[in-house]
């Protein structure tokens, strides 16, 4: 007698993700040349409906300062350090740094990762703002990640930027430099725990798993 055998595939369901990559470096040169421009905010990626198999192991990686955060080959890549008087690049899908102006002690502001803005120039003296970053409620509370850093000593910080450990913001132009803040990985999903890994809340009937370190998720 023949018996037929399936291989069923583990179940599957669907994730919501987001990925910052860790702030680039503000600068900590010299207020009279101009060099304290802050650094870029990480890169900022998000996204919904992504598919994981229960009893697979995803890695995680959370970058350092300027360093790149990854979720399963998903990559959001560290802010740019500050080496001049410009504000430092933004990670993935952020805006550029804002220029210093070519004039004693001006100091720009780095950009803010996914904000369409780039961080603002500064002359005379002045400090420029860095770019905005982007707030999500992945978490289960409204945080505004991956800011750029403001340049210069007295600069107006960008909104999350500086070196709050694991919000991707860019370091603030200081003396000496600020470092970038840290990135950080957040992985969410419907209904009761079904994976491990990270730091495991919940929120409105979500389970949430927050990586502050590399290590693994576990479907």
């Amino acid at each position: 007698m023949i018996i037929n055998s399936f291989i069923l595939a583990p179940p599957s369901y669907t994730v919501e993700y987001l990925i910052v990559g860790g702030g680039g470096n503000g600068n900590g040169g010299s207020a009279f040349s101009g060099r304290r421009g802050g650094g870029g905010g990480g890169g900022f990626v998000t996204a919904t409906g992504y598919s994981v198999d229960s009893g697979q192991s995803y890695s995680v990686t959370v970058g350092a300062a300027a360093s790149n955060s990854e979720f399963n080959g998903i990559v959001a890549t560290g802010g740019g350090n500050n080496n001049s008087l410009n504000g430092g690049d933004a990670g993935t899908n952020g805006g550029l740094g804002g220029a210093g102006q070519a004039s004693r002690n001006s100091r720009g502001g780095g950009g803010g990762g996914a904000a369409p803005q780039n961080g603002g120039n500064a002359g005379g003296g002045r400090a420029g703002n860095g770019g905005d970053g982007k707030a999500s409620s992945i978490s289960g509370s409204s945080i505004t990640y991956a800011g750029g850093g403001g340049g210069g000593q007295g600069g107006v910080n960008g909104i999350g930027g500086g070196p709050t450990p694991n919000r991707g913001g860019g370091g603030h132009g200081t003396s000496p430099g600020e470092p970038g803040g840290t990135g950080v990985v957040i992985i969410r999903y419907a209904g009761t725990q079904r994976g491990t890994g990270g730091v495991v809340t919940s929120s409105s009937g979500d389970t949430i798993h927050t990586f502050n370190s590399s290590g693994t998720f576990v479907a």
